[in-house]
């Protein structure tokens, strides 16, 4: 049985280590807002209520350990039902936040036959319509379309009947293919699953438009057309700020000051650069609390970027602000460190890239200029001096070495700033660069 949270039917160990960590989660927040605690509150408040009917069934209700970790999640009933109730008053009071696939309740009651019907019947589309992708713009082969239609029918999925412990760990097309699920409920019905990936084939149409859901690093955001998709590149620009933080602490010293203060996500988009950002400066072993202040010219993707904080819980750790660059930032402000995934594309590649993203990602996310594609790094790069505080890191993505080498340039010319670095994405392209601001 699965509810989104990733929670089975298991035996006693299995349901007490569950409501283990749910104590620990609640011990840790308890005197805290009830937002703040380190998943959605929607899965928390699932995963919460599926361990509260297990150890209250006739299984397992006189254990003793149990009941005495009932008393403990019993007082935070409340506060995550309160959770819920705020993020879904805030989804349905905001028209431009569309609603999660894996928010859906499981209405649809489908037999094993019937869902590797659909499954084959998803496969063959694909195959038949593949032949007419490209495979220079860097269009999705049939292994990626399989592998995105075993992810659209597995977060279709709510529950599973039929499962034993540790099955669902499994391969989707397994379990289906070993008679292993006997019924499943789906959040969509199979004629719904039908017309969507129609259009993810006949319309290209990005899964994650589809599903208005994007997996980026270890969080969860909601995205819709009026955001770029998060890349998986991107994340090691995460990874660049969580070293810096590092050495911050991790060499302290008289002739190496502490660099404190906000950090800022220049482009915030759907939000997931400055969520994370919260998410590690909010860790006690990394650095004290920071605000981070999250910039884009945007407002419908701010207003998402908002929804996202709120449901992966750092709403009231990050400044919103809606403008071009700096410009919606108080001149005062100076930032311990800043980020940014600006739109980098030359206006004149926009037209050759694959029907995913020429046709259906925002070009306001995408187009960097004319020529070289280098008009929205220049803007930033001319002001990064003065809101980076002595020390202070910042942190782009380009796209390639061109313009990676066109930003090292013109930071080295500013003479404000130390270790420059070139620095390579996931497949060894050079895409990012790195600085510090000169003490």
């Amino acid at each position: 049985m699965n509810f989104g949270g990733g929670l089975q039917r298991t035996g006693l160990h299995d349901v007490h280590h569950g409501l283990t960590e749910i104590q620990h989660q609640l011990a840790s927040h308890v005197s805290k807002s009830f937002l703040q605690i380190s998943e959605p509150p929607l899965n928390f408040c699932k995963r919460l209520v599926t361990m509260l009917r297990l150890v209250n069934g006739p299984r397992f209700g006189r254990h003793a350990t149990l009941q005495k970790l009932r008393k403990c999640v019993g007082q935070l009933s409340v506060r995550t039902k309160t959770a819920s109730f705020a993020v879904s008053a805030f989804a349905n009071s905001e028209s431009n936040i569309p609603q999660r696939l894996t928010d859906r309740p499981g209405r649809h009651r489908v037999a094993q036959p019937e869902l590797l019907e659909l499954i084959t019947w998803g496969r063959k589309l694909a195959e038949k319509h593949v032949a007419y992708f490209s495979n220079l713009d860097g269009s999705p082969d049939l292994s990626n379309l399989s592998k995105e239609l075993d992810w659209l029918v597995t977060d279709c999925i709510e529950e599973i009947e039929g499962t034993e412990s540790g099955e669902m760990t499994q391969n989707l097309r397994e379990l289906v293919h070993d008679n292993k699920i006997r019924y499943v409920r789906l959040r969509w019905s199979l004629k719904e699953i039908k017309t969507v990936w129609t259009r993810r084939i006949h319309e290209r149409v990005p899964l994650q438009y589809l599903t208005n859901t994007a997996h980026w690093r270890d969080i969860v955001v909601t995205v819709s057309s009026s955001v770029l998709i998060p890349r998986p590149e991107t994340e090691l620009l995460v990874e660049f700020a969580k070293a810096a933080l590092s050495r911050n602490i991790n060499h302290h010293s008289y002739d190496v000051p502490s660099i404190d203060g906000p950090w800022l996500d220049l482009g915030t988009g759907s939000g997931v650069l400055a969520i994370s950002l919260a998410q590690e400066l909010h860790v006690p072993q990394t650095c004290r609390r920071s605000t981070v202040y999250a910039v884009d010219c945007s407002a419908k993707a701010i207003e998402l970027a908002k929804y996202n904080a709120l449901r992966n819980g750092v709403q009231n750790s990050i400044e919103f602000l809606t403008g071009s660059w700096f410009e919606a930032i108080d001149q005062s402000l100076r930032f311990a460190g800043i980020l940014t995934n600006p739109p980098y594309i030359p206006t004149e590649v926009l037209a050759s890239l694959q029907p995913e993203v020429q046709l259906h990602e925002p070009h306001l996310a995408l187009d960097g200029g004319s020529g070289s594609g280098t008009h929205h790094l220049a803007v930033i790069c001319a002001q990064i001096e003065k809101f980076l505080t002595p020390g202070g890191f910042f942190g782009v993505e380009t796209h390639g070495h061109e313009q990676s080498q066109f930003v090292f340039n013109f930071l080295t010319r500013t003479e404000a700033f130390d270790e420059i670095r070139l620095r390579e994405d996931y497949s060894g392209k050079i895409r990012f660069v790195t600085a510090f601001r000169k003490l």
